[in-house]
C-alpha cells in the first residue's frame, strides 16, 4: 500500500522531515544543495507539484494521500527539473509542443530516479489502485538527453496522429509506464524566463547548489562521491582557477609606470649606462595570506596557489607583496619586493597548524596599519567568521570545497 501513514506530525513537518532523510541518502546526498535553494511551499490549490525553476510547490492533498517514498519521489522530481534548468534550456521546445517538452523533462528526470535507486530504498513511483503508474517513465530513456527524448516523442505524435484516421494508432503504453498521459506536475515555463543579470544569478546559484552536493556527497564518504546522477554534467564550464586569479589580479594590480632620475635604473649600471627607472604609481602592494590550519593539505594546495601568486607578482613587478601565514591567530609576516620573490619561493614554508580564524588577519591588517591594494586569502573555506576587509578581497578556495564566501570575490582549486 502507498497510503500516508499515521502520524502526529503536521503535513509541513512530515514534509520536512521527509525532505531531510532524501538530503542523508547514499542515493540523493548530491541534491543536497539543490534541495536547500529556493522557497519550499505546501499550497492548497495544486494537484501534485509545480515548479518555476527556482522554487516549489507541493499539492496538501497529494502529500497527505501518499507514503514517504512517493514523496520522496516528488520532491527528488523537483530537485532535477532545477538541476537542469529545463524550464530555461527547454523553453524553445516548449514553444514548439507544450505536451511534448513538458513530457520529455518528466521522462528524463524519471530515468534518473530509477537509476540512482533501482531498489526503491528512498522513493518509489506511484500508481493508482488497479496499478497503473501515474507518472512517465520509460527505460529506453535511460542515458537519452532531453531533447532527443523530445523529438522521439513528438515523431510518434506525428506519427500517430496521420494513423488515427485510419485506425492504425499503436498504444503508447508499450515498453514504458504511464506513457501518453500529461505531465506529472506543473512546470511554470513563462515564469522562469528570466533576463540578463538575474538569469545569470540564478544560473550561477544552481551550479553552486550542484557543487555543494557533490561536496556533500565526498564529505559523507555516501557513493563515494561519484557522480550518481549525472548532475556534473550539467554544471557551466569552469574558468581555470589560475585565470581567475589572474582576472583579479588585472582588475585590482593596475600598477602604472613613469620614468624617474630620482632612481636610477640598476639593470643597465654594469653598462656604464645611466638610465631613468620606472617607478610604480598606481598598485604596488598585495597581501598573500595563507591557511595553514590543520585542515589544509599544505604540500599539495598552498604550494600550488603560492607558485601562481609569485609568478603573477613577478609578472607585474610588485613593489611589496606579504606573505602572511595564519591559523587561529598570524603565525608568520614576511615582507619581499619583487626582485626578492626568487628568495622567497626557496625559503617560505607554512607555519601554524592550528585553527582557523581568518579574522585574525584583517584585525592585523589593521593593527599594523597595513593598507594593501588587494588581498588574497588561500583556504580551504572551513572558517566560522569571513572578517571584515577594506581592499579588494579574493578567496582562493581549496579542498573542492564548493562554498562562496560571504565578503569579496570566491574561486576554487580542484585537486588534480
Amino acid at each position: 500500500m502507498q497510503q500516508a501513514p499515521t502520524t502526529h506530525m503536521t503535513t509541513e513537518r512530515r514534509f520536512t522531515a521527509i525532505r531531510i532523510g532524501v538530503m542523508r541518502s547514499a542515493e540523493f546526498v548530491q541534491l543536497t544543495g539543490l534541495l536547500m535553494y529556493g522557497k519550499h511551499e505546501i499550497v492548497d490549490d495544486i494537484p501534485t507539484a509545480c515548479t518555476n525553476g527556482v522554487d516549489e510547490k507541493y499539492g496538501r492533498e497529494w502529500i497527505e494521500r501518499w507514503n514517504d517514498k512517493v514523496i520522496a519521489f516528488t520532491i527528488v522530481h523537483e530537485a532535477l527539473h532545477k538541476a537542469g534548468r529545463h524550464l530555461c534550456i527547454y523553453y524553445r521546445l516548449y514553444e514548439k509542443d507544450h505536451k511534448v517538452a513538458n513530457q520529455a523533462c518528466d521522462y528524463w528526470n524519471n530515468a534518473k530516479v530509477k537509476e540512482a535507486d533501482p531498489h526503491n530504498k528512498v522513493t518509489e513511483f506511484p500508481y493508482d489502485d488497479d496499478g497503473r503508474c501515474l507518472i512517465l517513465y520509460d527505460p529506453k530513456y535511460v542515458g537519452w538527453d532531453i531533447k532527443r527524448i523530445f523529438y522521439d516523442l513528438y515523431q510518434k505524435k506525428q506519427e500517430q496522429g496521420k494513423g488515427q484516421g485510419q485506425g492504425q494508432g499503436e498504444g503508447e503504453g508499450q515498453g514504458g509506464d504511464g506513457e501518453g498521459m500529461e505531465s506529472f506536475d506543473d512546470h511554470e515555463w513563462e515564469a522562469a524566463q528570466g533576463e540578463g543579470e538575474q538569469a545569470e544569478k540564478v544560473k550561477r546559484e544552481i551550479d553552486h547548489a550542484i557543487r555543494q552536493g557533490h561536496y556533500a556527497a565526498r564529505q559523507h564518504g555516501k557513493g563515494g562521491g561519484t557522480d550518481v546522477l549525472g548532475l556534473n554534467g550539467l554544471l557551466a564550464p569552469r574558468i581555470a582557477w589560475e585565470q581567475e586569479m589572474r582576472v583579479f589580479w588585472s582588475s585590482s594590480v593596475k600598477k602604472k609606470t613613469k620614468s624617474t632620475w630620482a632612481r636610477p635604473n640598476r639593470r643597465h649600471l654594469p653598462q656604464n649606462l645611466i638610465l631613468p627607472s620606472r617607478k610604480g604609481n598606481g598598485i604596488n602592494e598585495v597581501v598573500y595570506a595563507r591557511d595553514t590550519s590543520g585542515s589544509m593539505n599544505l604540500r599539495n594546495r598552498l604550494s600550488r596557489v603560492t607558485t601562481e601568486v609569485i609568478a603573477l607578482a613577478k609578472l607585474v613587478q610588485i613593489e611589496r607583496i606579504h606573505f602572511i601565514d595564519w591559523d587561529g591567530e598570524v603565525e608568520r609576516h614576511e615582507v619581499y619586493s619583487s626582485d626578492k620573490l626568487e628568495q622567497a619561493d626557496m625559503t617560505l614554508k607554512p607555519t601554524g597548524g592550528g585553527g582557523t580564524d581568518p579574522t585574525c588577519v584583517s584585525e592585523y591588517l589593521s593593527k599594523h596599519n597595513i593598507k594593501p591594494d588587494c588581498i588574497i586569502i588561500a583556504t580551504d573555506g572551513e572558517v566560522g567568521a569571513w572578517g571584515t576587509w577594506q581592499s579588494p578581497l579574493l578567496w582562493v578556495i581549496t579542498n573542492n570545497n564548493p562554498i562562496v564566501a560571504p565578503v569579496g570575490k570566491s574561486i576554487h582549486v580542484e585537486d588534480d
